[in-house]
């Protein structure tokens, strides 16, 4: 018996099309240069495997008491990726497993949910879905790297399946899965409360009253998990403490209006944002009618997740509209899937729109792809210069991986949120860098440009910086392959 598939059907060639994309994708993991993140989210559940508690010291200095134990952290991931230590391994890619697990799942539940729909086509209409997600930089970006959007954009979308599976089918056993999954999410990180404020919003306009107290009941069930490790009097002040006054969060305090009325900030921040939100939005008009009439219940679902979105975020990131990515995606692939319904003009404007949306972010995560770094091998060849181990460096905090039993390892990063916590809007100096370093004990300074890009650290590609040269009593001893060394003379016993 033959196998054998056919190329006369447009799902089949998506089908063969998305599954060499998926493939591609997930393969790059091996390879991808890292995300500063994910040293963060690796040190965390290291401790945790360690220590069974989380701490990190790439924070030291913040003065938040994060370096001693850390009680705010995205907990679902970070037991996970404690999990992956104990049974693979301590590396890079074995945490990015994680995530490639949970976009599989998402394929899994978007499938079965195009699936239960009462539409024609359902099977096109899943693909069209999947292929403006797997197209989009920002879904690439962040759904295949050791971070918790990932989890909570699966888990999320999880939730919303199964309260539409529950109210087509009356059925209070689906909203019980549909409440356990909006907590898991938010479990995985809090700003995926959302979850559980959007569904139970929306149910509540529905008029399904019964069904929004056992949604809300088994979500916060579900959340409790988060605290695990709050049990005590003394772990639950910590927790208040360091959740109330980071400084990201002590800003949306502060503002909140003025955040909401900001928000159209993540749709347009910038081209990748643009074009998706462009298309969505022109999608989004043109579909309403249509959207309200026979999707009704995801309409309100994904409109309630927006405005949910801008009252709880302390910040614009891009990552977070990955919440209502599946919803923004649907409303799109909508337009696609209705495409000879519409005036010639418009189809003809919607399909080049989204061929320049989708070549220009295909070509942006080709650039991500075709740049492969092995983040262990650099920091080995780095830490060689260096001639010693068990002292404190300051570096980026990708030096955790393959480094972190041999380094106590401070972060570049504690450095601008010391400063953006205790003087806001002062301008950082060189002198208040290597200042910071020092009341830390820090013996290297490594400063990587592969990985570090920021501005503030131009100064070391200087044309008349040499090796030799002090810099507030910090001496450059290497400069290497896009990396610089500093050696502390003040601890310098040689």
């Amino acid at each position: 018996m033959k196998f054998k598939i056919s190329l006369n059907s447009p799902e089949n060639i998506l089908g063969i099309a998305l599954t060499i994309l998926s493939v591609i994708y997930i393969l790059s993991i091996f390879t991808r240069y890292p995300n500063g993140d994910e040293g963060l989210q690796a040190e965390h559940a290291y401790f945790l495997s360690e220590l069974n508690y989380v701490k990190s010291n790439i924070w030291a200095g913040y003065e938040f008491g994060w370096d001693v134990h850390q009680y705010h952290y995205h907990k679902g991931l970070v037991l996970l990726g404690a999990a992956v230590i104990k049974t693979i391994g301590y590396s890079l890619p074995a945490f990015r497993l994680i995530s490639v697990l949970f976009y599989l799942l998402l394929v899994f539940y978007l499938y079965k949910y195009f699936k239960s729909l009462e539409y024609e086509r359902w099977q096109l209409f899943f693909l069209l879905t999947l292929l403006t997600l797997l197209v989009s930089t920002i879904f690439y970006d962040y759904m295949f790297i050791f971070r918790p959007e990932a989890l909570f954009v699966t888990l999320g979308f999880a939730s919303y399946y199964h309260m539409h599976i529950g109210l087509k089918n009356n059925s209070a056993k689906q909203i019980i899965f549909s409440g356990i999954f909006a907590g898991l999410a938010a479990f995985t990180h809090l700003i995926a409360l959302v979850f559980i404020a959007a569904g139970g919003i929306t149910l509540l306009i529905r008029r399904q009253f019964k069904y929004a107290i056992i949604f809300g009941v088994f979500a916060i069930l579900a959340l409790g998990l988060y605290f695990y490790d709050l049990l005590s009097k003394e772990a639950f002040n910590g927790f208040i403490y360091q959740f109330t006054n980071e400084a990201s969060i002590a800003e949306k305090q502060e503002e909140p209006v003025q955040s909401i009325f900001s928000e159209h900030m993540r749709f347009f921040n910038s081209e990748k944002e643009s074009m998706f939100s462009i298309l969505f939005f022109l999608s989004l008009g043109f579909n309403f009618r249509f959207l309200r009439k026979n999707f009704g219940l995801l309409l309100t679902y994904g409109i309630t997740s927006m405005i949910c979105l801008a009252i709880l975020a302390h910040s614009y990131t891009n990552k977070y509209a990955l919440i209502y990515y599946p919803f923004m995606a649907f409303v799109i692939a909508l337009s696609l899937a209705r495409l000879p319904d519409y005036k010639k003009t418009y189809r003809i404007a919607f399909i080049v729109l989204f061929t320049v949306y989708a070549g220009y972010h295909l070509y942006s995560n080709y650039r991500i792809i075709s740049r492969p770094l092995n983040v262990s091998e650099r920091n080995r060849e780095i830490v060689r210069s260096l001639g010693e181990k068990n002292v404190n460096v300051c570096a980026f905090s990708t030096l955790v991986f393959n480094e972190i039993e041999n380094y106590t390892i401070h972060g570049l990063l504690a450095f601008y949120r010391y400063y953006t916590k205790n003087y806001s809007g002062y301008e950082r100096t060189v002198e208040d860098f290597f200042n910071f370093c020092d009341r830390l004990d820090d013996k290297y300074v490594i400063i990587d440009r592969l990985v570090m890009k920021n501005r503030f650290y131009d100064f070391v590609e200087d044309e008349n910086i040499q090796e030799g040269d002090v810099l507030n009593n910090f001496e450059l001893i290497k400069i290497g392959n896009s990396y610089y060394i500093f050696k502390n003379l003040r601890l310098d016993q040689s």
